[in-house]
């Protein structure tokens, strides 16, 4: 028994420490006008790199899924330690925009793609407080961005940063490699892969789920939940620039709220879906509403006012959207079983990524047009009602497939 737990635990803290060396994906923005200036590159060109990885792990999973399912969750990690350390120590060498794009964006970014699917399923995979655990790993990618911010204001040099966190993720990764090899390791991926005595009878395969009208509901519940976070991340600090005069220990206060707020959200999802399963997921929409109206009055009211709402949309925007991401790996064994997870749930996260690019570009389209993002609110507002309608939906379809197999 203490084999077992000891073996799981150093499972679980792979997992941890994968999501934590995701952190510079957050925090891209942080670098950007420094590598323009060392390159003398525009804006679009320097943000290449970010939109390199967001793309790779918004749409790569399928393929990840195949790769996680054929290596196993131990090598998986390894592998993506490796790959993220190799990529950060060679875009720190970058002699040109294009260099960083080909190390940070495809190198560093097939790591994320790869450590994100087979960090966020690993807890999926266990018998029991699969959403405890699962929430615990996700929180390593905030405390990864919040270290991030710390190791700039120290350093203050993208090359150096670079460098110092490829070094550690490589020695991480060389680490986990010889971990894995071991007897120990080994006993532990056996833990994981071995089937457990709540796994369904019926597994749904890759293909089989696109033929499912609850697969397209969960998909649209999804694809229409992430946007709200996603554009309080991106667009919380201009937000509050827009509509307040004294933005500056508003932008720093509400920021690092969100952060927080995002970390707390996955480790209470993880813990509350535990305890009352799926209904959970109704508050997390209930949350995204709330936050949205929340915003949408800031720029109603008197300035005392606005910092208090900003405050409690920017928590509430950070809660919803940290649960999202952490529910999704849950729901997909939830609804078509634990064999293909890591597949199945690369399929899924390709909501993510829709929501990710139209997202951003109705964003940035309304408020060039009305110089405001009051319609954008609406409409992630308006979206978060049909969210919980399309969940619904999903659900009952799910129940309904369940009772005729009675």
């Amino acid at each position: 028994m203490i084999w077992k737990k000891s073996a799981l635990s150093i499972l679980i803290l792979l997992g941890f420490v994968t999501q934590f060396f995701m952190g510079p994906v957050l925090v891209w923005n942080i670098w950007v006008l420094s590598i323009e200036a060392t390159f003398n590159c525009s804006r679009t060109e320097a943000s290449l790199p970010f939109f390199l990885v967001t793309l790779l792990l918004s749409f790569a999973g399928v393929f990840i899924g195949f790769i996680v399912r054929k290596l196993g969750t131990h090598k998986s990690l390894s592998l993506s330690l490796l790959l993220m350390g190799i990529g950060l120590i060679l875009a720190s060498y970058s002699r040109s925009f294009q260099e960083i794009a080909i190390f940070f964006g495809l190198i560093y970014g097939a790591g994320v793609s790869i450590g994100s699917l087979s960090s966020l399923t690993l807890g999926s995979m266990l018998p029991k407080r699969r959403g405890t655990v699962t929430g615990i790993i996700a929180a390593g990618v905030t405390i990864g961005m919040i270290s991030m911010v710390g190791l700039h204001e120290i350093i203050n040099n993208w090359r150096a940063e670079f460098l110092t966190v490829g070094i550690f993720t490589l020695t991480a990764g060389i680490t986990a490699i010889l971990y894995s090899r071991s007897s120990y390791g080994k006993y532990g991926e056996e833990l994981i892969s071995s089937k457990d005595s709540t796994q369904r009878s019926i597994e749904v395969k890759p293909i089989q789920i696109l033929r499912k009208p609850s697969f397209y509901m969960l998909w649209l519940s999804y694809a229409v939940a992430f946007p709200f976070g996603l554009f309080a991340s991106a667009n919380l600090a201009p937000l509050i620039a827009k509509t307040m005069a004294n933005s500056t220990f508003n932008v720093a206060l509400s920021v690092i709220l969100l952060a927080l707020s995002n970390m707390a959200g996955r480790l209470i999802t993880g813990r509350m879906i535990d305890m009352i399963g799926s209904l959970w997921i109704y508050a997390l929409y209930m949350l995204s509403i709330l936050g949205g109206l929340i915003l949408l009055l800031t720029s109603l009211l008197n300035d005392t006012l606005q910092v208090v709402l900003l405050v409690v949309g920017a928590i509430g925007a950070g809660l919803s959207y940290g649960g999202f991401l952490v529910s999704l790996p849950l729901t997909t064994r939830r609804f078509f079983g634990r064999e293909f997870l890591f597949v199945n749930y690369g399929i899924l996260f390709t909501s993510f990524g829709f929501a990710s690019l139209l997202g951003s570009i109705i964003a940035g389209y309304d408020y060039d047009i009305t110089k405001s993002y009051s319609m954008v609110l609406i409409l992630y507002i308006i979206l978060s009602v049909a969210g919980t309608m399309f969940f619904k939906l999903a659900f009952s379809l799910l129940d309904r497939h369940e009772d005729r197999k009675r």
